[in-house]
């Protein structure tokens, strides 16, 4: 099972959030499946993918991020509220 956590970002320059994203990661040893950036509305939606539902579960909460599960079909199941954070980062 994959799974998933969805970053919304709302305002100012994506490129210090990314960053700070791969920091964490990299601090941590943690090397995601997949790592997507997409045009929402409003702003930019981060969709990063876990092995390890626990990883997940920690890059969520420290990002305000939604936490989900993928299952063998495909479908997506959204665990957690949405969120969105601007120019500052994560928590």
């Amino acid at each position: 099972m994959t799974h998933l956590v969805e970053i919304r970002y709302i305002a100012g320059e994506p490129a210090g959030l990314t960053a700070e994203m791969q920091a964490w990661l990299d601090q941590r040893q943690i090397e995601p499946d997949d790592f997507a950036c997409s045009r929402g509305c409003p702003g930019l939606a981060f969709r990063i993918a876990f092995r390890k539902e626990e990883d997940a579960a920690a890059f969520a909460d420290a990002f305000g991020g939604w936490l989900a599960a993928g299952d063998q079909q495909g479908e997506v199941h959204w665990r957690s509220p949405p969120a969105a954070i601007g120019p500052s980062g994560g928590s």
